[in-house]
């Protein structure tokens, strides 16, 4: 994967930024209530057009719902200002510098575009609270700003190592998209830890754009290798044409993934396979989310960003009067037993909230507990 050059992207961002803060407009922005009380505002900049639209708007929802719930006689009125980045680092990155810059937010939120590392230092050094969620914990571990709610290659890959290697799949192929910075993530990992399963090899890594992929043409390739398992970290809606094809060539390898299958529309493409990810969120938020919005979530970061604000809010509401960024940093690295969406988890050293994956097979297009 080509290496970001934060340089220039920081170079022509601030020029965009500028016309961005003339301009004022942000078809994303939640309305503006009139309050008595402090506002928290809270930046997300996400994919909410293109081809990863439907994804975006999905964690929207999470953020409305969880909004939904704060009762009337808080301490503070919450704010959510969302921008739009199409799941591009440089405007992931120019959206942050508005938030954080023109917005004056409290917190910045950032998804999975691959500029995380550079709005950690933005947001450090403008002493701004930070939730990222990429798949590396190397962006909490650069600040005490940003934290991070989610599964990380730690510890999903080493799950979904150990349960392929007892499975007895010794070739592996693995394919991402091209502009996935959190599958390199899981790439890395895999081959990092590669050498603790004698015998096991990543055979082939493909990369693919997320729309218009030849996925005839990759398919054929990767089996050149002789492949025993697929590892496939493709978003959504490569994920689902990724499924397609290897049905209507009849291929029998079966296909594995982490996290990324509770994305796909259709699982029984996927069957025979097997994935780790998060367990499953609790009933509840399945729950208030159907009742909401009339259809279940398929995105699997939605219950992570709606812990995140569920989070902020408690902690914000600890103080009768508003916390500066060092405080809530000081609270949230110090924050015990947190039960949320994911029930119980803990918050280390660098801010990396942790939650156990689970590993599942996929039968009759359901996910069900691997089989020992």
């Amino acid at each position: 994967m080509k290496k970001l050059n934060w340089k220039s992207i920081v170079g022509w961002g601030v020029a965009a930024l500028v016309i961005v803060g003339i301009i004022g407009t942000n078809m994303y922005q939640m309305r503006e209530q009139k309050t008595d009380k402090p506002i928290v505002k809270i930046g997300i900049t996400m994919p909410l057009t293109g081809a990863m639209g439907k994804f975006g708007q999905e964690i929207k929802k999470g953020i409305e719902l969880r909004l939904s719930q704060i009762p009337e006689n808080t301490k503070y009125h919450y704010e959510v200002i969302y921008e739009d980045d199409q799941l591009q680092a440089s405007k992931e990155f120019t959206n942050a510098q508005k938030l954080i810059n023109f917005n004056n937010v409290d917190v910045v939120i950032s998804t999975f575009a691959g500029s995380g590392p550079a709005i950690a230092d933005l947001a450090k050094d403008k002493k701004v609270i930070h939730f990222d969620n990429t798949w590396t914990d190397k962006i909490a571990k650069s600040s005490p700003y940003t934290f991070m709610h989610e599964l990380q290659p730690a510890d999903t890959v080493k799950l979904w190592m150990d349960t392929a290697y007892k499975k007895g799949y010794r070739r592996v192929s693995i394919i991402n998209n091209d502009i996935h910075a959190g599958g390199e993530y899981v790439i890395s990992e895999a081959q990092r830890i590669l050498p603790n399963y004698p015998g096991m090899q990543i055979v082939d890594v493909e990369r693919v754009p997320v729309m218009d992929a030849n996925l005839r043409t990759v398919v054929a390739k990767m089996n050149t290798k002789n492949p025993d398992l697929y590892l496939s970290v493709l978003l959504s809606p490569t994920t689902d044409m990724w499924g397609k094809i290897l049905k209507e060539q009849e291929i029998k390898t079966p296909t594995s993934s982490i996290d990324l299958y509770f994305n796909a529309t259709n699982l029984s493409l996927f069957n025979g396979g097997f994935v780790t990810g998060p367990a499953f969120p609790a009933q509840r938020f399945n729950d208030d989310y159907v009742k909401a919005y009339g259809e279940r979530f398929t995105n699997f970061m939605t219950p992570f960003v709606y812990d995140v604000i569920d989070i902020l809010v408690k902690t914000y509401e600890k103080y009768d009067t508003k916390p500066s960024g060092e405080q809530i940093s000081h609270d949230l690295l110090n924050l015990k037993d947190y039960s949320g969406i994911f029930r119980q988890i803990w918050v280390d050293k660098w801010g990396m909230f942790h939650n156990m994956p689970v590993a599942l097979d996929i039968k009759d297009g359901q996910l069900v507990p691997v089989e020992e």
